[in-house]
């Protein structure tokens, strides 16, 4: 499965929640697995499903102090504190073209 670049309008689309009587959330969480593990072989930070062209609320992200986690219709619960970083995203041209981001802290998801 290819992933979405630059301006493509689904990137920009609102993603629904997964729903766990009709949608098939381990081949959800495979796509992620398969993008992370095989072809960018941990060096990436995260990707979700909208990234490939599916609008479900799946993400993988490297958590720290532990390896990759999968997280099916996350909420956010608490931010705490916010700092700016500079940051690549895989489908805006990922290390070659950096952003400034602000991010918390802190985050709780539940």
């Amino acid at each position: 499965m290819k992933l979405l670049k630059g301006n493509n309008p689904i990137l920009r689309q609102k993603s629904t929640n997964i729903d766990w009587n009709g949608d098939d959330f381990r081949a959800l969480c495979k796509i992620l697995s398969h993008y992370y593990y095989v072809e960018k072989s941990e060096h990436i930070l995260g990707c979700s499903l909208p990234q490939f062209g599916i609008l479900k609320r799946i993400c993988l992200c490297k958590l720290p102090n532990s390896g990759a986690t999968i997280m099916i219709n996350p909420k956010i619960k608490f931010k705490f504190g916010f700092k700016k970083s500079q940051e690549g995203c895989e489908s805006l041209g990922g290390k070659d073209h950096q952003y400034v981001v602000r991010r918390p802290v802190i985050g709780l998801v539940e």
